[in-house]
């Protein structure tokens, strides 16, 4: 989809690698912070939901400028970046409202591996999420280029 992308990726290196690191990090953050809102009170809770998505957004861009994308402009990787947004904070209130409460519900039946599955279940729709804002973005850049 991005053509050979194995020739324009540079060498990992140790810093390359904390940076990395570190943004994935601040998406923990984000996190952190909109749950915080979120556990506090309902009104900020909400607004802290709808605006997190903006934050998401931007990381995953910063995050997927440093994947390897091919000859596409950072523009090209912006709809792919809205999508994670989006997505992550609705896979976070099926997580919150959902999962969370059905898997503290059975904690007395299935103890720590109920926990572990909702644990992993929220995992692979991030992990799908990933994968589906880049193949979004390889998607559209390479019909863009069909037509022109």
């Amino acid at each position: 989809m991005w053509g050979d992308v194995r020739t324009s990726v540079s060498k990992p290196t140790i810093v390359r690698s904390l940076e990395f690191l570190g943004l994935l990090l601040c998406l923990g953050v984000v996190s952190a912070v909109a749950s915080g809102l979120r556990s506090w009170s309902t009104g900020p809770g909400v607004v802290a939901t709808v605006v997190a998505v903006a934050p998401y957004a931007g990381v995953w861009l910063v995050l997927a400028l440093r994947l390897p994308h091919g000859d596409a402009p950072w523009t090209a990787l912006v709809p792919g970046a809205v999508v994670y947004g989006a997505g992550t904070e609705i896979i976070h209130g099926v997580i919150a409202y959902a999962i969370t409460p059905w898997a503290l519900a059975k904690q007395g039946t299935y103890g720590a591996l109920g926990l572990a599955a909702a644990l992993l279940v929220g995992l692979f729709l991030i992990s799908r999420l990933v994968v589906g804002s880049a193949v979004l973005n390889a998607t559209l850049w390479e019909r863009g280029r069909r037509r022109a």
